[in-house]
């Protein structure tokens, strides 16, 4: 079974006071009084579903998450790679936006050790929880580009 997950979540991240970006002269005014907290948020995306309850191996999540950073940054995201230092160290939150029920927080998990594996990950719910909005799932601090 193929389905569409909602934006039902969404990150903040914060980088340290000298790796700051300024606001641009676009930004609105919320943007411009806090230039340093950017919000990135999950699209929808395609899930497929063990129509049987069947949890997916370390194995499979890593080699699904493997594939999808292999499509979406290759060699690495040439942004990332020019602006932000290579020592520069963030803390990022994974937030639910909505009451929810977390699932997939091992793909997360796995994402970031794919990036980094000295990424520090604190685990706060756990897949089948229910949470309310505006709750923390995960805190990430570690290597700015692999938040």
């Amino acid at each position: 079974m193929v389905g569409t997950a909602r934006r039902a979540v969404h990150w903040e991240a914060e980088l340290p006071p000298d790796t700051r970006a300024q606001a641009s002269p676009e930004a609105t005014p919320r943007q411009a009084a806090r230039p340093h907290l950017k919000l990135f948020f999950l699209f929808p995306f395609s899930i497929r579903l063990h129509s049987d309850g069947v949890k997916l191996s370390a194995k499979e999540i890593r080699n699904a998450v493997q594939a999808a950073l292999a499509e979406d940054i290759g060699s690495g995201d040439a942004t990332t790679l020019a602006i932000v230092p290579e020592t520069a160290t963030a803390k990022a939150v994974m937030r639910a936006r909505e009451p929810l029920v977390v699932a997939g927080l091992d793909f997360a998990q796995a994402a970031f050790r794919e990036l980094s594996t000295a990424v520090k990950i604190e685990r706060l719910a756990k897949d089948g929880q229910r949470t309310g909005n505006d709750e923390i799932l995960l805190k990430i601090s570690g290597s700015a580009r692999a938040i």
